[in-house]
């Protein structure tokens, strides 16, 4: 029971966070967006995002396994989406380009595209996918 208070305790303080007026606003806490919530951690480097829900590609060819993607956000510079994708004993880490483009009001506008799976197996190359917004907000 003691658990449970806590648990609720900790989310009530999240909702407390000041919506972000920039983005040198501490932005870190859970953002929704429309694949689902994302954590948004602060590093020395920059920023990274974790998704918490399932974020897998729909439309994956037969035998083809995903990953959940990850975001790399270095302050000053490009970031990158990175997924990896299996198919059978083969394994390759396939990145996208990632960009934040705008932050205030409690949104996140991020410039993303998501790698697809690679075309090339055995040297983790594929064609890159077409740049896409998704907004989170908190």
């Amino acid at each position: 029971m003691i658990g449970r208070g806590l648990a609720a305790l900790a989310l009530c303080a999240a909702c407390d966070r000041p919506p972000a007026r920039g983005c040198d606003d501490d932005l870190t806490g859970v953002w929704r967006g429309p694949a689902g919530a994302w954590q948004l951690l602060t590093t020395r480097g920059g920023r990274e995002l974790y998704p918490i829900d399932a974020e897998l590609p729909t439309d994956l060819p037969a035998g083809v396994i995903a990953a959940p993607a990850t975001i790399d956000l270095p302050r000053g510079g490009a970031g990158a989406i990175t997924r990896r994708y299996e198919r059978g004993a083969r394994f390759c880490k396939m990145t996208g380009p990632a960009r934040l483009t705008a932050c205030g009001g409690g949104r996140l506008t991020l410039e993303l595209a998501p790698p697809p799976p690679p075309d090339d197996w055995e040297r983790c190359v594929g064609a890159a996918a077409a740049p896409r917004v998704v907004a989170l907000t908190r």
